[in-house]
């Protein structure tokens, strides 16, 4: 079965330090996961993070700050096998900036690049 997939919790408080202000089903209460919230009080000594999926935190990115990613795959001869690899392009500046490592996983790459425009482009 095909799930969605959620940002991390470290990606969930990036986001919330750079104003991500989107509805989200999905939030983390702390470093939980806490499904569904529809405005529950919060106990005083917690944190809520929104829990966005990565198709929705990547369309921020690219609305917000014209950061186009792209994961694609890419084959390395080192490895032996393919791996998946980013690229964020700024429509803004014309930059193209390129990941500097491989992921076994399609969504790790989805994730890193997330995380690398939250914590070096905005």
């Amino acid at each position: 079965m095909i799930q969605e997939e959620y940002v991390s919790f470290e990606t969930a408080k990036l986001l919330k330090e750079k104003e991500f202000d989107q509805n989200c089903a999905t939030y983390y209460l702390d470093e939980q996961v806490w499904r569904h919230y529809h405005g529950e009080v919060i106990p005083k000594d917690k944190q809520i993070y929104a829990a966005p999926t990565q198709a929705v935190a990547m369309k921020w990115l690219r609305e917000e700050f014209d950061l186009i990613t792209y994961v694609k795959l890419v084959n390395d001869e080192d490895l032996c096998h393919d791996a998946w690899g980013f690229s964020i392009y700024n429509k803004f500046t014309n930059e193209s900036i390129k990941g500097h490592r491989l992921w076994f996983k399609y969504e790790e790459a989805c994730e890193e690049a997330i995380k690398y425009c939250l914590e070096n482009l905005i």
